[in-house]
């Protein structure tokens, strides 16, 4: 197995699962520095996409059937005076998917992986406690007001994930106070609490709700929504109530620590 890692924690989550159940696994990254969490026990595979063919060779030297992809994968900067012979014959496919939203690069991702032989696995089949069934996992629940924010919320969402835009979105009342875009969730709530604390347009009670889920039709074998205790303490700073995600479209990341900071700031968190 390999995991083609991202940043965030789930790469990391991923690795220590199979630690524990002794699956032979190793780690390919893209950055200029491995992850600072990567077991010492571990391989460890620098990687350009530019140089894929020689990303495939090294999988293939270290007996790899399956790979994972795991975390969030920013969009490269090619250089294309390094690319091997294999990208080469694929930029025809790729370098248009580079002008596309990111579900197409990253559905094109998987399908190339594919054509090479490699089990491209789904995250939850290594670690079925990332996905939640729909209940409320909070003392706190939603009120009328908040569900129905909820709704709206994800209408919103459904909207801008049919143009492959993003994943999430706040509301308060009503009134949609941020769409996730490219800076992604956390970015979108550090904007939300600048708005609410520098333009006051809630008034009365800090309000409103946080809801994340998948984009129609979107791959998620490589790209999976997720929210864990970072997002809990972002929820606070934006002054929201709480936080709504989509059964089975959204990964709960340290689900004990995210429920325990959830109730310890009077927040909902909810599986819907």
């Amino acid at each position: 197995m390999a995991i083609i890692s991202g940043s965030g924690s789930l790469p990391m989550i991923l690795s220590q699962k199979m630690l524990q159940e002794n699956v032979e696994h190793c780690i390919v990254f893209f950055t200029s520095f491995p992850p600072n969490w990567i077991s010492g026990k571990l391989k460890i595979i620098k990687a350009d996409i530019e140089k894929i063919g020689n990303l495939f060779t090294q999988l293939r030297s270290n007996n790899v059937d399956s790979v994972v992809f795991a975390g969030a994968l920013d969009r490269p900067n090619l250089r294309l005076e390094n690319a091997d012979d294999k990208f080469l014959t694929l930029a025809d496919v790729i370098l248009p998917a580079m002008n596309g939203g990111d579900d197409q690069i990253l559905s094109l991702i998987v399908k190339i992986f594919q054509d090479e032989g490699f089990n491209v696995l789904a995250s939850e089949k290594i670690e079925p406690a990332l996905l939640v069934p729909a209940e409320v996992l909070t003392d706190r629940r939603p009120t009328i007001q908040d569900c129905e924010d909820i709704d709206r919320a994800k209408s919103i969402v459904n909207a801008i994930g049919l143009v492959d835009v993003g994943q999430a979105c706040v509301v308060s009342r009503g009134l949609c106070l941020a769409v996730e875009t490219a800076q992604g969730t956390a970015q979108m709530l550090s904007f939300v609490k600048q708005t609410l604390n520098g333009k006051k347009i809630v008034e009365q009670a800090p309000s409103g709700v946080l809801f994340k889920g998948p984009k129609p039709n979107q791959n998620l074998l490589v790209d999976f929504p997720t929210i864990g205790p970072e997002t809990i303490l972002q929820l606070v700073q934006a002054r929201l109530n709480g936080v709504a995600i989509s059964e089975n479209g959204v990964f709960i990341l340290d689900l004990d620590k995210t429920i325990s900071l959830a109730n310890k700031n009077n927040l909902f968190l909810s599986v819907v």
